[in-house]
């Protein structure tokens, strides 16, 4: 020990204590960023599906047709729910349909969807693998 470790009360005590902390600290990080990798679904299937909306017509007062396109990485099935909205933006119709596999990456599909009210608008809400 120097003169100036004892004049401030310096001891090697102190060095391990801080040593500890700081071994803790770098644990609780990689815990941290471990759980968080786990939580944001890192290898799940559904960063494998995109989707959009092609297109929509609305046919009659009660019914909406939606076409959608679906690119999957992997030759699998797939179910998407799609949905109709009106003016205020609330969801007057929805519809679960079934994209089956196919040798090409993306499919389109469409269908028809029954509304409670005339619908103002019309898209693919999710898409998972069954």
């Amino acid at each position: 020990m120097t003169a100036l470790d004892v004049r401030y009360g310096r001891t090697p005590r102190d060095k391990r204590r801080g040593l500890l902390f700081g071994i803790i600290a770098a644990a609780l990080v990689a815990a941290t960023f471990f759980l968080w990798i786990l939580w944001s679904g890192a290898g799940s299937s559904a960063s494998l599906i995109e989707s959009r909306t092609v297109a929509r017509e609305t046919l009659n007062e009660n019914q909406m047709r939606i076409t959608i396109e679906v690119s999957v990485h992997d030759q699998v099935a797939v179910d998407c729910a799609v949905q109709a909205t009106n003016e205020m933006k609330s969801v007057v119709g929805w519809k679960v349909i079934h994209v089956p596999t196919d040798d090409a990456r993306t499919q389109v599909a469409s269908t028809v969807v029954n509304t409670s009210e005339l619908p103002d608008n019309g898209m693919v809400y999710r898409c998972w693998i069954p």
